[in-house]
Protein backbone atom coordinates (compact mmCIF):
# COMPACT_ATOMS: atom_id res chain seq x y z
CA UNK A 1 0.00 0.00 0.00
CA UNK A 2 2.05 2.94 -1.27
CA UNK A 3 -0.21 5.75 -0.22
CA UNK A 4 -0.73 8.76 -2.51
CA UNK A 5 -0.13 12.19 -1.02
CA UNK A 6 -2.95 14.60 -1.77
CA UNK A 7 -2.29 18.35 -2.16
CA UNK A 8 -3.58 19.15 1.33
CA UNK A 9 -1.46 16.37 2.87
CA UNK A 10 1.89 17.09 1.18
CA UNK A 11 5.25 16.22 2.71
CA UNK A 12 5.80 18.09 5.98
CA UNK A 13 9.32 16.91 6.80
CA UNK A 14 12.34 14.91 5.77
CA UNK A 15 12.90 12.41 8.62
CA UNK A 16 10.47 11.39 11.34
CA UNK A 17 11.78 9.37 14.28
CA UNK A 18 9.17 7.20 16.02
CA UNK A 19 9.89 5.62 19.42
CA UNK A 20 7.51 2.96 20.72
CA UNK A 21 7.23 -0.42 22.41
CA UNK A 22 5.30 -2.02 19.52
CA UNK A 23 6.51 -5.65 19.21
CA UNK A 24 8.03 -6.42 15.79
CA UNK A 25 8.89 -9.68 14.03
CA UNK A 26 10.98 -10.40 10.95
CA UNK A 27 9.25 -12.87 8.67
CA UNK A 28 9.27 -13.63 4.97
CA UNK A 29 11.66 -10.77 4.24
CA UNK A 30 9.53 -8.10 5.96
CA UNK A 31 8.94 -6.59 9.38
CA UNK A 32 5.58 -7.28 11.00
CA UNK A 33 3.82 -5.75 14.00
CA UNK A 34 0.47 -5.23 15.74
CA UNK A 35 -1.88 -4.56 12.82
CA UNK A 36 -3.61 -1.34 14.03
CA UNK A 37 -0.27 0.34 14.81
CA UNK A 38 1.38 -0.80 11.57
CA UNK A 39 -1.50 0.52 9.50
CA UNK A 40 -1.44 3.85 11.33
CA UNK A 41 2.30 4.25 10.76
CA UNK A 42 2.00 3.27 7.09
CA UNK A 43 -0.38 6.18 6.62
CA UNK A 44 1.70 8.52 8.78
CA UNK A 45 4.75 7.78 6.63
CA UNK A 46 3.10 9.56 3.69
CA UNK A 47 3.84 12.90 5.42
CA UNK A 48 7.62 12.34 5.51
CA UNK A 49 10.32 11.30 3.08
CA UNK A 50 11.75 8.86 5.61
CA UNK A 51 10.48 7.28 8.83
CA UNK A 52 12.72 5.51 11.35
CA UNK A 53 10.94 3.44 13.99
CA UNK A 54 12.86 2.50 17.15
CA UNK A 55 11.01 -0.50 18.60
CA UNK A 56 11.69 -4.00 19.99
CA UNK A 57 12.24 -6.96 17.68
CA UNK A 58 11.09 -10.38 18.90
CA UNK A 59 12.15 -13.80 17.61
CA UNK A 60 9.74 -16.21 15.99
CA UNK A 61 6.76 -16.04 13.67
CA UNK A 62 4.44 -13.01 13.97
CA UNK A 63 1.03 -13.65 15.55
CA UNK A 64 -2.14 -13.65 13.45
CA UNK A 65 -2.92 -10.17 14.77
CA UNK A 66 0.16 -8.77 12.99
CA UNK A 67 0.62 -7.15 9.58
CA UNK A 68 3.76 -6.24 7.61
CA UNK A 69 4.71 -2.66 6.74
CA UNK A 70 3.75 -1.77 3.18
CA UNK A 71 5.35 1.70 2.96
CA UNK A 72 8.82 1.58 1.44
CA UNK A 73 10.10 4.60 3.40
CA UNK A 74 9.82 3.06 6.89
CA UNK A 75 12.97 1.62 8.49
CA UNK A 76 12.94 -0.39 11.73
CA UNK A 77 15.78 0.40 14.14
CA UNK A 78 15.33 -2.64 16.34
CA UNK A 79 16.19 -2.92 20.03
CA UNK A 80 16.16 -5.85 22.46
CA UNK A 81 12.74 -6.48 24.05
CA UNK A 82 12.35 -5.96 27.79
CA UNK A 83 9.54 -5.53 30.25
CA UNK A 84 7.45 -7.40 32.79
CA UNK A 85 6.44 -7.43 36.43
CA UNK A 86 9.07 -9.59 38.11
CA UNK A 87 12.26 -8.17 39.62
CA UNK A 88 14.32 -9.98 37.00
CA UNK A 89 12.29 -8.51 34.17
CA UNK A 90 12.51 -5.02 35.64
CA UNK A 91 16.27 -5.43 35.98
CA UNK A 92 16.50 -6.31 32.29
CA UNK A 93 14.76 -3.02 31.47
CA UNK A 94 17.48 -1.07 33.28
CA UNK A 95 20.15 -3.30 31.76
CA UNK A 96 18.89 -2.51 28.26
CA UNK A 97 18.56 1.25 28.83
CA UNK A 98 22.16 2.09 27.76
CA UNK A 99 21.60 0.34 24.42
CA UNK A 100 18.24 2.09 24.02
CA UNK A 101 19.92 5.40 24.81
CA UNK A 102 22.57 4.88 22.14
CA UNK A 103 20.07 3.95 19.42
CA UNK A 104 17.72 6.84 20.22
CA UNK A 105 20.63 9.31 20.39
CA UNK A 106 21.94 8.20 17.00
CA UNK A 107 18.66 8.87 15.24
CA UNK A 108 17.69 12.03 17.13
CA UNK A 109 20.72 13.65 15.48
CA UNK A 110 19.30 13.19 11.98
CA UNK A 111 15.56 13.57 12.64
CA UNK A 112 13.72 16.84 12.06
CA UNK A 113 10.65 15.55 13.93
CA UNK A 114 10.11 13.01 16.69
CA UNK A 115 7.00 11.05 17.67
CA UNK A 116 7.01 9.22 21.03
CA UNK A 117 4.20 6.75 21.70
CA UNK A 118 3.44 6.37 25.41
CA UNK A 119 3.15 4.75 27.87
CA UNK A 120 6.11 2.37 27.65
CA UNK A 121 9.51 1.84 29.26
CA UNK A 122 11.44 2.86 26.15
CA UNK A 123 9.14 5.88 25.76
CA UNK A 124 9.90 7.00 29.32
CA UNK A 125 13.60 7.01 28.49
CA UNK A 126 12.91 9.01 25.32
CA UNK A 127 10.99 11.63 27.34
CA UNK A 128 13.90 12.03 29.76
CA UNK A 129 16.36 12.37 26.88
CA UNK A 130 14.28 15.01 25.09
CA UNK A 131 14.05 17.07 28.28
CA UNK A 132 17.75 17.92 27.87
CA UNK A 133 17.80 18.39 24.10
CA UNK A 134 16.77 21.36 21.95
CA UNK A 135 16.40 19.39 18.73
CA UNK A 136 14.40 18.28 16.97
CA UNK A 137 12.01 21.18 17.58
CA UNK A 138 8.98 19.39 16.18
CA UNK A 139 7.78 16.97 18.83
CA UNK A 140 4.64 14.90 19.08
CA UNK A 141 3.86 12.74 22.11
CA UNK A 142 0.93 10.35 21.85
CA UNK A 143 -0.53 8.96 25.07
CA UNK A 144 -2.54 5.94 23.95
CA UNK A 145 -3.91 4.82 27.33
CA UNK A 146 -6.44 6.34 29.71
CA UNK A 147 -5.54 9.98 30.37
CA UNK A 148 -7.63 10.12 33.56
CA UNK A 149 -7.50 6.56 34.97
CA UNK A 150 -10.06 5.34 37.48
CA UNK A 151 -8.08 2.34 38.70
CA UNK A 152 -4.65 1.48 39.96
CA UNK A 153 -1.97 1.27 37.28
CA UNK A 154 1.85 0.95 36.98
CA UNK A 155 3.75 3.89 38.49
CA UNK A 156 5.54 4.42 35.17
CA UNK A 157 2.21 5.25 33.51
CA UNK A 158 1.44 7.87 36.18
CA UNK A 159 4.92 9.33 35.87
CA UNK A 160 4.74 9.64 32.10
CA UNK A 161 1.32 11.36 32.24
CA UNK A 162 2.63 13.79 34.89
CA UNK A 163 5.74 14.47 32.83
CA UNK A 164 3.71 15.10 29.66
CA UNK A 165 1.41 17.50 31.55
CA UNK A 166 4.29 19.70 32.73
CA UNK A 167 4.98 21.14 29.29
CA UNK A 168 8.73 20.82 29.90
CA UNK A 169 9.12 18.64 26.80
CA UNK A 170 8.22 21.53 24.46
CA UNK A 171 5.95 19.57 22.18
CA UNK A 172 2.34 18.66 21.47
CA UNK A 173 0.67 15.87 23.44
CA UNK A 174 -2.32 14.05 21.92
CA UNK A 175 -4.79 12.14 24.09
CA UNK A 176 -8.10 10.35 23.82
CA UNK A 177 -10.98 12.55 24.98
CA UNK A 178 -11.23 16.07 26.39
CA UNK A 179 -10.46 16.80 30.03
CA UNK A 180 -10.83 19.64 32.54
CA UNK A 181 -7.91 22.07 32.82
CA UNK A 182 -6.38 20.74 29.62
CA UNK A 183 -3.65 23.16 28.46
CA UNK A 184 -3.36 24.20 24.82
CA UNK A 185 -0.42 21.91 24.08
CA UNK A 186 -2.51 18.85 25.04
CA UNK A 187 -4.82 18.03 22.13
CA UNK A 188 -7.77 15.68 21.81
CA UNK A 189 -7.23 13.28 18.88
CA UNK A 190 -9.44 10.63 17.35
CA UNK A 191 -7.82 7.19 16.96
CA UNK A 192 -7.72 6.36 13.21
CA UNK A 193 -9.23 3.02 12.27
CA UNK A 194 -9.90 2.82 8.52
CA UNK A 195 -9.60 4.68 5.23
CA UNK A 196 -12.42 6.57 3.53
CA UNK A 197 -12.60 3.79 0.93
CA UNK A 198 -12.87 1.15 3.67
CA UNK A 199 -15.53 3.20 5.43
CA UNK A 200 -17.56 3.41 2.23
CA UNK A 201 -17.25 -0.35 1.76
CA UNK A 202 -18.27 -0.99 5.39
CA UNK A 203 -21.36 1.14 4.96
CA UNK A 204 -22.20 -0.60 1.69
CA UNK A 205 -21.86 -4.04 3.33
CA UNK A 206 -24.14 -3.06 6.22
CA UNK A 207 -26.62 -0.81 4.40
CA UNK A 208 -29.41 -3.41 4.63
CA UNK A 209 -28.72 -4.36 8.24
CA UNK A 210 -31.75 -4.46 10.50
CA UNK A 211 -32.33 -5.53 14.09
CA UNK A 212 -33.63 -9.03 13.39
CA UNK A 213 -33.22 -12.35 15.16
CA UNK A 214 -30.91 -13.90 16.01
CA UNK A 215 -29.20 -10.96 17.71
CA UNK A 216 -25.53 -10.78 16.72
CA UNK A 217 -23.13 -9.63 19.45
CA UNK A 218 -19.42 -9.17 18.70
CA UNK A 219 -16.45 -9.05 21.07
CA UNK A 220 -12.97 -8.32 19.69
CA UNK A 221 -9.83 -8.38 21.83
CA UNK A 222 -7.56 -10.51 23.96
CA UNK A 223 -9.43 -13.31 25.70
CA UNK A 224 -8.71 -12.28 29.26
CA UNK A 225 -10.56 -11.04 32.31
CA UNK A 226 -9.29 -7.45 31.98
CA UNK A 227 -10.85 -7.18 28.53
CA UNK A 228 -14.15 -8.40 29.93
CA UNK A 229 -14.62 -11.86 28.42
CA UNK A 230 -16.01 -13.19 31.72
CA UNK A 231 -18.48 -10.33 31.88
CA UNK A 232 -19.48 -10.73 28.23
CA UNK A 233 -20.39 -14.37 28.84
CA UNK A 234 -22.45 -13.35 31.87
CA UNK A 235 -24.16 -10.48 30.04
CA UNK A 236 -25.52 -12.63 27.20
CA UNK A 237 -27.24 -14.86 29.75
CA UNK A 238 -30.09 -12.33 29.60
CA UNK A 239 -30.91 -13.64 26.14
CA UNK A 240 -31.12 -17.17 27.53
CA UNK A 241 -33.46 -16.05 30.30
CA UNK A 242 -35.72 -14.20 27.86
CA UNK A 243 -35.51 -16.84 25.13
CA UNK A 244 -34.08 -14.39 22.63
CA UNK A 245 -32.11 -16.12 19.85
CA UNK A 246 -28.57 -14.77 19.68
CA UNK A 247 -24.94 -15.48 18.81
CA UNK A 248 -21.93 -14.10 20.68
CA UNK A 249 -18.85 -13.97 18.46
CA UNK A 250 -15.55 -13.85 20.36
CA UNK A 251 -12.66 -12.74 18.12
CA UNK A 252 -9.23 -12.96 19.71
CA UNK A 253 -7.11 -15.36 21.66
CA UNK A 254 -5.33 -15.79 24.97
CA UNK A 255 -4.02 -18.26 27.51
CA UNK A 256 -7.48 -18.69 29.06
CA UNK A 257 -9.31 -19.45 25.82
CA UNK A 258 -9.82 -23.14 26.62
CA UNK A 259 -11.04 -22.22 30.11
CA UNK A 260 -13.62 -19.86 28.62
CA UNK A 261 -14.74 -22.50 26.15
CA UNK A 262 -15.26 -24.94 29.00
CA UNK A 263 -17.14 -22.29 30.98
CA UNK A 264 -19.77 -22.16 28.24
CA UNK A 265 -20.63 -25.85 28.52
CA UNK A 266 -22.47 -25.91 31.88
CA UNK A 267 -24.29 -22.71 30.97
CA UNK A 268 -25.70 -24.52 27.90
CA UNK A 269 -24.59 -21.72 25.60
CA UNK A 270 -21.72 -23.45 23.81
CA UNK A 271 -23.68 -23.55 20.54
CA UNK A 272 -24.50 -19.86 20.78
CA UNK A 273 -20.97 -18.66 21.53
CA UNK A 274 -18.35 -18.93 18.79
CA UNK A 275 -14.62 -18.67 19.52
CA UNK A 276 -12.97 -17.50 16.30
CA UNK A 277 -9.40 -16.79 17.41
CA UNK A 278 -7.66 -13.95 15.61
CA UNK A 279 -9.09 -13.17 12.17
CA UNK A 280 -7.80 -11.35 9.12
CA UNK A 281 -9.26 -7.87 8.47
CA UNK A 282 -11.41 -9.29 5.66
CA UNK A 283 -12.78 -12.09 7.87
CA UNK A 284 -13.43 -9.66 10.71
CA UNK A 285 -15.25 -7.28 8.35
CA UNK A 286 -17.80 -9.99 7.57
CA UNK A 287 -18.59 -10.29 11.30
CA UNK A 288 -18.83 -6.52 11.74
CA UNK A 289 -21.20 -6.40 8.78
CA UNK A 290 -23.78 -8.58 10.52
CA UNK A 291 -23.13 -7.50 14.13
CA UNK A 292 -25.89 -5.55 15.87
CA UNK A 293 -23.74 -4.72 18.90
CA UNK A 294 -20.04 -4.50 19.72
CA UNK A 295 -19.71 -5.54 23.38
CA UNK A 296 -16.59 -4.47 25.30
CA UNK A 297 -17.02 -4.55 29.11
CA UNK A 298 -13.29 -3.95 29.62
CA UNK A 299 -11.64 -2.88 32.86
CA UNK A 300 -8.20 -2.38 31.32
CA UNK A 301 -6.57 0.97 30.63
CA UNK A 302 -8.27 1.78 27.36
CA UNK A 303 -7.86 4.98 25.42
CA UNK A 304 -10.44 4.71 22.67
CA UNK A 305 -10.64 1.04 21.57
CA UNK A 306 -10.55 0.91 17.78
CA UNK A 307 -12.98 -2.01 17.75
CA UNK A 308 -15.72 0.44 18.74
CA UNK A 309 -15.14 2.81 15.82
CA UNK A 310 -14.67 -0.15 13.47
CA UNK A 311 -18.03 -1.49 14.60
CA UNK A 312 -19.64 1.93 14.18
CA UNK A 313 -18.50 2.03 10.54
CA UNK A 314 -20.71 -1.03 10.00
CA UNK A 315 -23.61 0.39 12.00
CA UNK A 316 -22.95 -1.83 15.03
CA UNK A 317 -23.82 -0.09 18.30
CA UNK A 318 -21.09 0.03 20.99
CA UNK A 319 -22.01 -1.26 24.45
CA UNK A 320 -18.85 -0.69 26.46
CA UNK A 321 -17.46 0.05 29.90
CA UNK A 322 -17.34 3.62 31.18
CA UNK A 323 -13.54 3.93 31.18
CA UNK A 324 -11.40 6.67 29.68
CA UNK A 325 -13.08 8.76 26.98
CA UNK A 326 -15.66 6.12 25.99
CA UNK A 327 -18.53 7.85 27.87
CA UNK A 328 -17.54 11.23 26.33
CA UNK A 329 -17.52 9.95 22.78
CA UNK A 330 -20.69 7.88 22.97
CA UNK A 331 -22.60 10.70 24.64
CA UNK A 332 -21.35 13.16 22.02
CA UNK A 333 -22.30 10.82 19.18
CA UNK A 334 -25.63 9.89 20.86
CA UNK A 335 -24.79 6.28 20.13
CA UNK A 336 -24.68 3.19 22.35
CA UNK A 337 -24.00 3.09 26.07
CA UNK A 338 -21.06 3.36 28.47
CA UNK A 339 -21.73 1.34 31.61
CA UNK A 340 -19.87 0.75 34.88
CA UNK A 341 -17.56 -2.22 34.37
CA UNK A 342 -19.19 -4.66 36.80
CA UNK A 343 -22.81 -3.55 36.42
CA UNK A 344 -23.93 -6.69 34.58
CA UNK A 345 -27.59 -5.94 35.19
CA UNK A 346 -27.42 -2.57 33.43
CA UNK A 347 -25.60 -4.13 30.47
CA UNK A 348 -28.39 -6.67 30.21
CA UNK A 349 -31.20 -4.12 30.59
CA UNK A 350 -29.59 -1.93 27.94
CA UNK A 351 -29.46 -4.76 25.41
CA UNK A 352 -33.08 -5.71 26.10
CA UNK A 353 -34.17 -2.08 25.68
CA UNK A 354 -32.74 -1.97 22.16
CA UNK A 355 -34.43 -5.27 21.30
CA UNK A 356 -37.80 -3.94 22.50
CA UNK A 357 -37.25 -0.61 20.67
CA UNK A 358 -35.91 -1.50 17.20
CA UNK A 359 -36.51 2.05 15.95
CA UNK A 360 -34.09 3.34 18.58
CA UNK A 361 -31.50 0.83 17.40
CA UNK A 362 -31.93 1.87 13.74
CA UNK A 363 -31.57 5.57 14.56
CA UNK A 364 -28.40 5.02 16.56
CA UNK A 365 -27.01 2.63 13.96
CA UNK A 366 -27.35 5.40 11.36
CA UNK A 367 -25.67 7.92 13.68
CA UNK A 368 -22.85 5.46 14.32
CA UNK A 369 -22.11 5.27 10.58
CA UNK A 370 -22.10 9.05 10.31
CA UNK A 371 -19.75 9.68 13.24
CA UNK A 372 -17.41 6.94 12.06
CA UNK A 373 -16.08 9.51 9.55
CA UNK A 374 -14.08 11.07 12.39
CA UNK A 375 -11.95 7.92 12.58
CA UNK A 376 -10.62 7.79 9.00
CA UNK A 377 -6.89 7.87 8.28
CA UNK A 378 -7.44 10.83 5.94
CA UNK A 379 -8.95 12.89 8.76
CA UNK A 380 -6.08 11.79 11.02
CA UNK A 381 -3.41 12.86 8.52
CA UNK A 382 -5.02 16.26 8.16
CA UNK A 383 -4.83 16.81 11.92
CA UNK A 384 -1.25 15.50 12.20
CA UNK A 385 -0.13 17.80 9.41
CA UNK A 386 -1.72 20.77 11.20
CA UNK A 387 0.07 19.72 14.38
CA UNK A 388 3.52 19.86 12.78
CA UNK A 389 2.82 23.01 10.73
CA UNK A 390 1.79 24.85 13.92
CA UNK A 391 5.12 23.97 15.51
CA UNK A 392 6.96 25.41 12.49
CA UNK A 393 5.10 28.71 12.88
CA UNK A 394 5.55 28.94 16.67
Amino acid sequence: MNLPVSPDQKIVGDTLLIISHTPHYYHDGRYWGWAPTIRELDWLSSLFRRVIHVAPLYPGVPPKSALPYTSANITLASVTPSGGNSLGEKWRILKNYPAYFNVISRYLKIADAVHVRCPANISMLALLMLLFRKFPRRRWFKYAGTWMPQQKEPWSYSFQRWFLRTGLLRGVVTVNGSWFHQPAFIRSFYNPSFSEIELAEAQRMSSEKRLILPIQVLFVGRLEEAKGVDRALDIVQIFEKNRVPYTLHLVGDGEKRKWYEEKCEPAMIEKKVIFWGWLSPKELSSLYAKAHFVLLPSSSSEGWPKVLSEGMAFGAIPIASSVSCIPQYLQSFQVGAAIAVDDIQTYQQTLLEYIHLPDKWEQESARAREHARKFTYEYYLKKVRELFVEQDIA
